[in-house]
């Protein structure tokens, strides 16, 4: 089993939604069983578990009793909240993949989204951006030395 990856199921999330998004499954397809995906992660059903219900809070999949884990039968309509939110998530993801992998560390990344988020909120008429759990002014975003640090 893999050890020292505290947060595997994400890995095994995302790679799910990514499927997702990208039509690979659709709605209905059922999910490997979980079993056999612990076996292609090389980890334990209960990391597997955990991202099949981490999918399952987002909307993007059902669970059903012997009939196992399905891609939700609304998910790729994109008016649905649950298409909505993933398909941002995914984007947020992408670009914070994009900019490590530019060598950005991932807190000067975060920093990025941070300032772009607050010029959107201040631009957008917002009071404020919410940002690890409490309400910021965007200007105390854009004016602190963290963030000044990385944008100029």
């Amino acid at each position: 089993m893999r050890e020292g990856k505290p947060f595997l199921y994400r890995e095994i999330a995302e790679s799910l939604r990514r499927q997702i998004a990208s039509g690979e499954l659709k709605p209905g397809d059922r999910l490997p069983p979980v079993r056999e995906m612990a076996r292609r992660w090389n980890c334990t059903p209960g990391t597997v578990s955990r991202a099949y219900a981490e999918l399952a809070r987002e909307g993007l999949v059902v669970g059903h009793r012997g009939g196992g884990t399905r891609v939700a039968p609304s998910v790729l309509q994109p008016e649905r909240p649950a298409w909505r939110w993933a398909t941002l998530v995914n984007r947020a993801e992408r670009f914070l993949l994009d900019a490590i992998g530019s060598g950005y560390t991932p807190e000067e990344a975060q920093a990025a989204l941070c300032v772009a988020l607050a010029r959107w909120e201040e631009v957008a008429g917002g009071k404020g951006q919410k940002a690890r759990g409490k309400i910021y002014p965007p200007s105390a975003i854009r004016h602190s030395s963290f963030a000044l640090h990385f944008v100029g």
